[in-house]
């Protein structure tokens, strides 16, 4: 829950003019410029708008740079949770389609799916038409022994095959007879 305006009257009620506002150990926000404590607020107002949702810890003093034995409070910016966090801390874009990187990621990865998917169905239409021919071949019987065309014909090519190997025999000398 959001609670810089605590953190406002803490700097108010203290009468602490300089402050440096941290994010763990990295320091994040800080006014040193004068003692005018409403210029010192309005700038911390201002660096508010400029951090992510998240929980920070204020260092309140009433000389710059005095923040050794300073009063510290913590306080919470915007609702923390953690998709909020993680979307915050995204880099600005630098895409040529001016959107944010992490949106364009998406979409590129929502494209790359479809486009799958696509070639997946295209491969199965094309499974379906093969198996569908297959199956038509397997069905074809001119002749009405039982034995489908497509059998015939390989038991024909294999049975020329074979007769082109004996006459291939005959004209390398070899037995015909396998002797």
């Amino acid at each position: 829950m959001d609670n810089t305006q605590d953190a406002i009257s803490y700097l108010r009620h203290y009468k602490t003019p300089f402050w440096r506002i941290m994010n763990g150990s990295a320091k994040v926000g800080e006014y040193a410029a004068n003692d005018n404590l409403e210029q010192s607020i309005a700038d911390f107002q201002t660096a508010l708008t400029f951090l992510p949702a998240g929980t920070y810890k204020l260092k309140a003093a009433d000389k710059p740079d005095k923040y050794n034995g300073a009063f510290e409070t913590t306080f919470t910016k915007g609702q923390n949770s953690p998709a909020m966090q993680q979307n915050s801390f995204q880099a600005p874009s630098t895409n040529a389609y001016g959107i944010p990187d992490h949106v364009k990621r998406e979409i590129e990865t929502q494209a790359r799916k479809d486009f799958m998917l696509e070639q997946l169905t295209n491969e199965v239409r094309e499974l379906k038409e093969t198996v569908r021919k297959i199956e038509q071949y397997l069905k074809e019987d001119a002749d009405g022994d039982g034995t489908p065309d497509i059998f015939q014909t390989a038991k024909n090519a294999a049975d020329t095959v074979q007769k082109v190997g004996e006459i291939k025999k005959v004209f390398t000398g070899s037995s015909v007879f396998g002797d």
